[in-house]
């Protein structure tokens, strides 16, 4: 399915993340070196301090916990609205304020093949595309979602009789594909939890993953178009009519 163009959206978050093995040469002086390739995008440069929690079973009776301080680096734009996040063994790209695919696939080409410029060894062990769409309305009756939602994501809504006590309504699918899984989550998360929901919001969230082993930047980009055909049919299956006519579709020209 071609992806559809709106001339709005309600998406609060698009996160693309790859992990690999922890690099040996992780320094201040490669961190910069990577900066100057990126600086077109993200003008700021900020050090972040992290510590990271490992569970280990020393014995069927005893878990061990070992913290590890770590170094993180964080680059951000001007507005801060697109961030990238690099530590040793991972790197997220986010847009908290997304237009089009078309130029968030250029940031992330523009960062992965910076990336591999400074780490050429880098192979991936999970490459991830992630859609967060809030999906919030001024109107009345937080549960009437007519013409707005495919109705089979609020087929299990209907087993609670008095949604007046309802505090929270999320669903989760996963789906393992051939060479790549989904999950999918969505419902009412409800901005006010633990109290009644009042406010017309609901969440869908798609979450696109593989574990292949991948070291091309032409590789990873191709994983990256897939996962985003696959999350825009899904999007498009979850909601109706009502919602594309409140997003404006764009027609093409």
């Amino acid at each position: 399915m071609t992806e559809r163009r709106y001339e709005k959206n309600f998406l609060s978050n698009v996160v693309f993340k790859l992990d690999f093995p922890t690099l040996s040469d992780y320094s201040l002086e490669k961190i910069k070196k990577f900066q100057e390739l990126i600086k077109k995008e993200f003008q700021i440069l900020k050090e972040k301090k992290g510590v990271r929690i490992q569970h280990k079973l020393k014995r069927t009776d005893l878990i061990e916990t070992e913290t590890t301080e770590i170094q993180k680096w964080g680059f951000f734009n001007k507005t801060k609205s697109r961030n990238v996040s690099f530590e040793n063994n991972n790197i997220i790209v986010e847009f908290k304020e997304y237009t089009h695919s078309d130029e968030y696939f250029k940031t992330i080409d523009l960062v992965i093949k910076s990336l591999f410029q400074i780490f050429p060894s880098i192979v991936s062990t999970r490459l991830g595309l992630r859609y967060i769409n809030q999906i919030n309305l001024k109107e009345d009756n937080p549960f009437k979602w007519d013409n707005l939602l495919n109705e089979s994501l609020l087929d299990s809504m209907k087993f609670i009789f008095d949604k007046k006590d309802m505090s929270r309504y999320i669903t989760l699918i996963e789906l393992n594909k051939e060479d790549y899984q989904v999950k999918f989550q969505y419902g009412i998360a409800n901005s006010l939890y633990p109290s009644p929901i009042i406010k017309k919001e609901f969440v869908l969230d798609y979450d696109c993953f593989t574990y292949e082993s991948l070291a091309k930047t032409e590789e990873i980009m191709g994983k990256v178009k897939d996962f985003n055909e696959v999350i825009s049919d899904m999007f498009e299956e979850s909601i109706g009519n009502g919602l594309r006519e409140l997003m404006g579709v764009i027609e093409d020209e």
